[in-house]
């Protein structure tokens, strides 16, 4: 296996509030760290003997734990040692409930995956801590989910178009309007295009629902009521906006 090697040179100390992503075993007793970093972005860290049974580091590096994180290596190294991290908040309840994580892991892959490495993104780290929080608390679990992948779509400018037809901009009318995953938006009848067979349909009230919840707080959407039929098609359109777009 090949050493992880760290320059002593020139080392400056990081720090970030930060959320543990994942983490993967190196060697016999470390630990490489996947964080979401306030000041930082998307940030890995080599922990030291992380994995043995008196660790420092206790249970602060479990993944989706909320850290005070501090990071010691050159500037832009890409693999900084880790050498503290002060928990803020364990989310411990969303660890041990196996439905409740399944809700959750998926959204950590989904927001990695759409961010670059080592630049920084403040309002999408309180997003996503702010979704936790709002999981922990018991808000329901389809429509937090939901909430968190339209809101991050939104703010990184990639947010299917729901609210009107994408070419000509006529507003959403009647029962149903029909999701074109190829062109990210909703079409009217004199714009789609012929012989497209990737719809989506979209009923009222998940047109609404999708509206809704860009601007709407996490507790002010718990009380919202809300169908199982339109969070389902509401997920298809973000599921296939995804897969196509993201």
């Amino acid at each position: 296996m090949r050493q992880v090697r760290l320059d002593d040179a020139a080392f400056m100390n990081q720090r970030s509030d930060a959320l543990v992503l994942k983490t993967r075993e190196y060697g016999d007793a470390d630990l490489i760290v996947t964080f979401f970093a306030r000041e930082l972005g998307i940030v890995n860290g080599f922990a030291k003997s992380a994995r043995k049974f008196r660790s420092r580091f206790g249970a602060s590096l479990e993944p989706l734990s909320h850290v005070r994180l501090t990071l010691m290596g050159k500037e832009g190294a890409a693999l900084p040692r880790i050498t503290q991290a002060d928990i803020i908040d364990s989310f411990r309840a969303i660890r041990e409930d196996l439905q409740l994580l399944l809700h959750v892991a998926p959204l950590a892959d989904f927001m990695a995956g759409m961010l670059h490495e080592h630049e920084p993104h403040p309002r999408r780290f309180d997003l996503f801590l702010a979704a936790l929080r709002s999981f922990e608390k018991g808000a329901p679990r389809e429509l937090v989910a939901l909430a968190f992948r339209v809101k991050f779509l939104w703010m990184t400018g990639y947010a299917p178009r729901t609210g009107g037809c994408g070419r000509c901009g006529a507003t959403f009318q009647g029962s149903f309007a029909l999701f074109y995953p190829t062109q990210g938006t909703v079409l009217c009848r004199n714009c789609a295009p012929e012989g497209e067979a990737e719809a989506v349909k979209l009923g009222a009230e998940a047109v609404k629902l999708l509206e809704t919840v860009k601007t709407r707080r996490f507790d002010e959407l718990a009380v919202m009521p809300v169908s199982g039929e339109a969070l389902a098609g509401a997920g298809r359109v973000i599921d296939a906006h995804v897969k196509r777009h993201g």
